[in-house]
Protein backbone atom coordinates (compact mmCIF):
# COMPACT_ATOMS: atom_id res chain seq x y z
CA UNK A 1 0.00 0.00 0.00
CA UNK A 2 1.37 3.82 -0.89
CA UNK A 3 0.95 5.96 1.25
CA UNK A 4 1.14 9.39 -0.42
CA UNK A 5 -1.39 11.04 -2.69
CA UNK A 6 1.64 11.44 -5.40
CA UNK A 7 3.26 7.93 -5.85
CA UNK A 8 6.26 9.66 -7.56
CA UNK A 9 8.29 12.37 -5.90
CA UNK A 10 10.18 14.41 -8.25
CA UNK A 11 13.13 15.71 -5.90
CA UNK A 12 16.78 17.45 -7.20
CA UNK A 13 18.29 13.86 -6.46
CA UNK A 14 16.87 12.80 -9.62
CA UNK A 15 18.19 15.67 -11.90
CA UNK A 16 20.77 14.10 -14.43
CA UNK A 17 21.76 17.47 -15.40
CA UNK A 18 20.28 17.99 -18.23
CA UNK A 19 17.08 20.02 -18.42
CA UNK A 20 15.33 18.38 -21.29
CA UNK A 21 15.95 14.84 -20.12
CA UNK A 22 15.34 16.14 -16.25
CA UNK A 23 11.65 17.93 -18.23
CA UNK A 24 10.55 14.16 -19.01
CA UNK A 25 11.34 12.15 -15.94
CA UNK A 26 9.16 14.50 -14.37
CA UNK A 27 6.40 14.07 -17.07
CA UNK A 28 6.92 10.40 -16.23
CA UNK A 29 6.38 10.56 -12.86
CA UNK A 30 3.13 12.69 -13.53
CA UNK A 31 2.16 9.87 -15.63
CA UNK A 32 2.85 7.24 -13.12
CA UNK A 33 1.03 9.27 -10.81
CA UNK A 34 -1.93 9.85 -13.15
CA UNK A 35 -2.40 6.19 -13.32
CA UNK A 36 -2.30 5.66 -9.62
CA UNK A 37 -4.94 8.38 -8.62
CA UNK A 38 -7.24 6.81 -11.21
CA UNK A 39 -6.39 3.35 -10.55
CA UNK A 40 -8.03 3.73 -7.11
CA UNK A 41 -11.42 6.02 -8.86
CA UNK A 42 -12.84 2.74 -10.69
CA UNK A 43 -12.59 4.06 -13.56
CA UNK A 44 -13.50 2.52 -17.16
CA UNK A 45 -11.35 0.23 -18.03
CA UNK A 46 -10.30 1.97 -21.90
CA UNK A 47 -9.57 5.28 -19.48
CA UNK A 48 -6.98 3.09 -17.60
CA UNK A 49 -5.74 1.70 -20.65
CA UNK A 50 -5.41 5.18 -22.48
CA UNK A 51 -2.87 6.34 -19.45
CA UNK A 52 -0.97 3.06 -19.64
CA UNK A 53 -0.74 3.75 -23.19
CA UNK A 54 0.69 6.86 -22.57
CA UNK A 55 3.23 5.93 -20.21
CA UNK A 56 4.60 3.08 -22.86
CA UNK A 57 4.40 5.86 -25.80
CA UNK A 58 6.18 8.45 -23.73
CA UNK A 59 8.79 6.16 -22.35
CA UNK A 60 9.66 5.11 -25.85
CA UNK A 61 10.05 8.72 -26.84
CA UNK A 62 11.97 9.52 -23.54
CA UNK A 63 14.52 6.35 -24.19
CA UNK A 64 14.58 7.42 -28.38
CA UNK A 65 15.89 10.81 -26.67
CA UNK A 66 18.78 9.49 -24.51
CA UNK A 67 20.03 6.66 -26.64
CA UNK A 68 19.96 9.00 -29.88
CA UNK A 69 22.69 11.11 -27.25
CA UNK A 70 24.22 8.15 -26.43
CA UNK A 71 25.11 7.99 -30.10
CA UNK A 72 25.91 11.11 -30.80
CA UNK A 73 28.23 11.72 -28.29
CA UNK A 74 30.18 8.64 -27.93
CA UNK A 75 30.41 8.44 -23.94
CA UNK A 76 32.84 6.02 -22.98
CA UNK A 77 32.06 4.10 -19.65
CA UNK A 78 28.15 4.39 -19.50
CA UNK A 79 27.30 0.76 -19.89
CA UNK A 80 25.36 1.94 -23.56
CA UNK A 81 24.10 -1.76 -24.07
CA UNK A 82 23.13 -2.51 -20.62
CA UNK A 83 21.60 0.94 -20.39
CA UNK A 84 19.54 0.17 -23.60
CA UNK A 85 18.92 -3.48 -22.28
CA UNK A 86 17.16 -1.79 -19.37
CA UNK A 87 14.80 0.06 -21.36
CA UNK A 88 14.08 -2.76 -23.83
CA UNK A 89 13.28 -4.42 -20.50
CA UNK A 90 10.92 -1.96 -19.73
CA UNK A 91 9.29 -1.58 -23.16
CA UNK A 92 8.42 -5.07 -22.93
CA UNK A 93 7.46 -5.31 -19.34
CA UNK A 94 4.99 -2.49 -20.06
CA UNK A 95 3.54 -4.28 -23.47
CA UNK A 96 3.17 -7.55 -21.12
CA UNK A 97 1.07 -5.71 -18.08
CA UNK A 98 -1.02 -4.07 -20.87
CA UNK A 99 -2.12 -6.71 -22.59
CA UNK A 100 -2.48 -8.37 -19.02
CA UNK A 101 -4.22 -5.80 -17.96
CA UNK A 102 -6.80 -6.10 -21.32
CA UNK A 103 -7.80 -9.62 -19.36
CA UNK A 104 -7.57 -8.44 -15.74
CA UNK A 105 -7.61 -5.22 -14.78
CA UNK A 106 -8.03 -5.73 -10.74
CA UNK A 107 -5.13 -8.08 -11.18
CA UNK A 108 -2.52 -5.60 -12.38
CA UNK A 109 -2.95 -2.08 -10.46
CA UNK A 110 -0.78 -2.55 -7.56
CA UNK A 111 1.98 -5.06 -9.88
CA UNK A 112 1.86 -2.09 -12.44
CA UNK A 113 2.61 0.82 -9.53
CA UNK A 114 4.85 -0.97 -7.79
CA UNK A 115 7.26 -1.88 -10.99
CA UNK A 116 6.56 1.41 -12.90
CA UNK A 117 7.90 3.08 -8.92
CA UNK A 118 10.86 0.87 -8.60
CA UNK A 119 11.93 0.90 -12.02
CA UNK A 120 12.38 4.75 -12.79
CA UNK A 121 13.58 5.08 -9.42
CA UNK A 122 16.07 2.75 -9.56
CA UNK A 123 17.10 3.48 -13.32
CA UNK A 124 17.71 6.91 -12.98
CA UNK A 125 19.21 6.56 -9.64
CA UNK A 126 22.11 3.86 -10.95
CA UNK A 127 21.52 4.05 -14.73
CA UNK A 128 21.01 7.81 -15.89
CA UNK A 129 22.73 9.51 -13.73
CA UNK A 130 26.05 7.94 -15.24
CA UNK A 131 25.47 10.14 -18.26
CA UNK A 132 25.42 13.62 -16.72
CA UNK A 133 29.22 14.26 -16.98
CA UNK A 134 29.15 13.13 -20.89
CA UNK A 135 26.37 14.67 -21.57
CA UNK A 136 27.42 18.15 -20.03
CA UNK A 137 30.96 17.95 -21.80
CA UNK A 138 29.17 17.55 -25.21
CA UNK A 139 27.30 21.01 -24.04
CA UNK A 140 24.07 19.26 -23.24
CA UNK A 141 22.60 21.06 -19.81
Amino acid sequence: KFSHMSLMQWTTEYSVGVEELDTQHKDLFNIVNNLYDNLGQNQSQEYLLYILNGLSDYARYHFSAEEKYFKEFKCENLEIESHITQHNFYKERINKFIEDFKNNKDLLKIEILKFTHDWWYNHILTMDKKYTTCFNEHGLH
